[in-house]
Order: C-alpha cells, then structure tokens, then sequence
C-alpha cells in the first residue's frame, strides 16, 4: 500500500484532468498497454476493479493497492507524458502544480537516500517561511529594507536579491520559491499594478491558496484603499498591513503569522549567529574598535552567513 496520502492524490487528480473518469487522454486500450510497458501490470485485472471500471477508479484503486517504489514510477510516467503536451513557461499555476507533483513522486521513490518513503521521517513542508513579491520600483522605497529585516529576525527569506544566482532559470526559482514558502508577502503598490511578472506570482498564490490554507499576506506601500479596489476588488477585500506602520511592526506581524502557522523562526545555527551579530553592536557601543571591525560587522557578507 502506498503512502499517499488524500491532499497528494488531489494534486494528481487535477493534474491529469481525472474527475470524468478519465486520465490525460489514454483510451482502454492505450492505458493497459501503458501499464503493461511501464510496470509490467495489468490495470484491467480484478484487483483494480472493486471501485469501478473507469480509469480513473482504476488508477485510484491501484494507488492504494500498490507498493510506494511502483506508485512512483507511473506517477512518473504520466507527468511526462503530461509535460509533453504542456511545455514549461505557458502557465505558471500549470507549473506549480507540475512541480508540487514532481516533488511527491520524489518522496515517494526515496530519491537521493536510498530509502522507499515509508522509510523517512517526514520532511519540513516549507524550504522558506516567507517569499516576498514586489515591483522592482519598491525595492529601494521598502522591499529591500524590510527582506532584510526579516532575515536578521531569522525568518528564512526569499527575495530575488537573496536566493537567485548567476545563470539560474527565473522562472524555475520564482516556481520553486512561490510553491516552497509559508506565505507570500505581496507589497501592493501602484508600480505592482502595472507589472506584468508580480501580479502572475500573485495570481500563482492564489492558485495555492484554493489548494490549502491561506498564503496572501498583503503589505500596502503608498496606496489607498481606493486605489487598491479599483484596481482589484479581490485583493483590496483582502485585510492588509501599511508600510506606514513601519518596517519593525512589519517584521513583528510575519513572525508572529509565522508562529501561529506552527513554523519554527530561527534555526539554532542562526541564533548563533545573530548573537554574534549582537555582540558586536554591544563593542560598537562600548569600545573603541578598529573601522575594519565594525564595517565587517555591517557587510553583506557577514549577512549572507546569518541567513544560515
């Protein structure tokens, strides 16, 4: 029996369009040969027909009967053959869901331990506790100020200036932060409506959030609420947070969402860290240091380590 679990078969359900009965576009026959070719099996048995005929119940009931390592490999399987009539980069909730899925399929055959997933200890769902959505205009008005901020208070931030490097895909690490984070934090500004790329990632979070639990955190720069409705209804209905309230308050709100969400803030590596960091800020005030200490203590270097 499979580890599946309800919320992953949804995932593959909407993904190969299973809610009439069928899956992707095999037809009776195509889909035993399939199954034959891919595992050696044959769908059509009558181990699979307790729940009905069609493919679909089929594939259901197969999931449930067969071992972790098989299930895996036909999930595999058929995301490939999905791939192929749905390239990458033509629809970003599309995306998501192909990577939410590809990311099950990895659990399930133990990829990069050696161990079926049965095996394993569950992961931790999220690689980071916010992703910050912005208009590039923002960076310098409160974007950058405020993602750095939250990464000295531990949080694990992504923000393009952060996490994208040197001749990475921007759209497979705007997938992959969008899919991966708790929350995303959408700075609405007058410039973010006017961007094509900022409004797709939120659209993505809205995505998610039909999926599951709530993901928006909307942070008002420079805007009214007027403004915000007439631009969209949706997201000005949305209760939000004001730039106004400054960039502590801010910091203080998203840990504390992070807190009640049940997510751990700073990690034991960082609190070293950011007491290092505090140390430093106590011999700034107290002793008279060498220059060469204190713009250390300032660097970005020294905050690339405290992002642990």
């Amino acid at each position: 029996m499979s580890s599946l679990k309800p919320v992953e078969k949804k995932y593959f359900e909407d993904l190969f369009d299973m809610s009439g009965g069928y899956v992707l576009g095999f037809t009776n026959a195509t889909f035993a040969e399939f199954f034959r070719d891919t595992i050696g099996k044959d769908i059509y048995s009558e181990e699979y027909s307790y729940n009905g005929d069609s493919k679909a119940k089929r594939l259901r009931v197969f999931w449930e009967a067969a071992t972790d390592d098989l299930v895996g490999i036909v999930l595999q399987e058929m995301m490939e053959l999905w791939r192929y009539s749905n390239p990458p980069g033509k629809n970003v909730a599309n995306d998501i869901q192909y990577a939410k899925c590809q990311e099950i399929v990895s659990r399930l055959l133990g990829e990069g331990t050696g161990e079926s997933a049965s095996d394993k200890e569950p992961d931790e769902d999220y690689k980071w506790d916010v992703f910050i959505c912005h208009a590039s205009e923002d960076k310098e008005g409160i974007v950058r100020e405020l993602a750095q901020a939250l990464m000295e208070s531990g949080l694990r931030v992504w923000y393009d200036e952060f996490t994208i490097e040197w001749g990475d895909s921007l759209r497979q690490e705007i997938d992959k932060g969008l899919l991966l984070s708790r929350f995303g934090l959408v700075v609405i500004s007058k410039a973010f409506f006017t961007k094509e790329w900022p409004q797709t990632e939120l659209d993505a979070l809205f995505s998610l959030e039909f999926q599951g639990s709530k993901r928006i955190l909307p942070l008002w720069h420079k805007i009214t609420q007027k403004e915000v409705l007439s631009y969209s209804p949706i997201i000005s209905s949305r209760y939000a947070r004001s730039s106004d309230e400054g960039v502590p308050a801010i910091v203080d709100a998203v840990n504390k969402m992070i807190l009640n969400a049940g997510g751990l803030t700073v990690t034991e590596h960082q609190k070293e860290l950011l007491e290092i960091k505090n140390d430093l800020e106590q011999i700034k005030r107290n002793l008279p240091v060498k220059k060469e200490i204190l713009k250390w203590s300032n660097s970005s270097l020294f905050h690339y380590f405290c992002k642990g």
